[in-house]
């Protein structure tokens, strides 16, 4: 995904990083406050375990 590091994003484009790479999902750029604010909403509904209620519905 080189092509990253051609358009605007927070810091350079590396390989491999799992967590960032799915803020480029939501966001279309890398390291970017939209892409950065995407990461932690999921690692904080994995913190809270409501993924794992019988009631889960996406916030």
């Amino acid at each position: 995904m080189t092509w990253l590091n051609t358009v605007e994003r927070g810091s350079p484009y590396k390989a491999g990083a799992a967590w960032v790479r799915m803020g480029v999902h939501f966001s279309g750029r890398w390291h970017t406050d939209a892409a950065n604010g995407h990461v932690t909403r999921v690692k904080g509904y994995l913190d809270q375990g409501i993924c794992r209620t019988r009631t889960f519905q996406q916030p």
